[in-house]
């Protein structure tokens, strides 16, 4: 199988995520709510949302890397599923950030490289 080729049902990321349960501000079509997130890498992240938001979408999310200030940025929503937790009706978008500041860029990929040996890189 060649380099470009991935299994059915797999897609290859540019940037390794790290799981980053915390809080996100989501700003969509002038509505802003807070909810959680569930990976964070260089190129995009994850959260948990009530509502489906639609693929392609330009959203703005707000959230704290530990350790460090707010960062808030674009994002396009790239994809949704519902959320396996039978206990939640809620659904996880994942998104990719429009062209970061290089300075937001490389916080997020140190704190994304601090990861610890035992949390697997997503």
């Amino acid at each position: 199988m060649s380099a470009d080729k991935v299994p059915t049902g797999q897609y290859k990321r540019k940037y390794p995520r790290r799981v980053f349960y915390g809080s996100v501000g989501v700003l969509v079509h002038g509505l802003y709510g807070v909810t959680d997130s569930t990976t964070l890498g260089e190129g995009g992240m994850s959260f948990l949302h009530e509502t489906q938001i639609p693929v392609n979408t330009e959203i703005v999310v707000t959230f704290k890397i530990p350790d460090d200030a707010m960062i808030s940025v674009r994002a396009e929503v790239r994809n949704s599923r519902k959320d396996k937790n039978k206990d939640t009706n809620k659904i996880i978008h994942g998104i990719q950030f429009l062209p970061l500041p290089i300075g937001e860029k490389r916080r997020i990929r140190a704190y994304v490289s601090a990861r610890t040996e035992e949390e697997p890189i997503i």
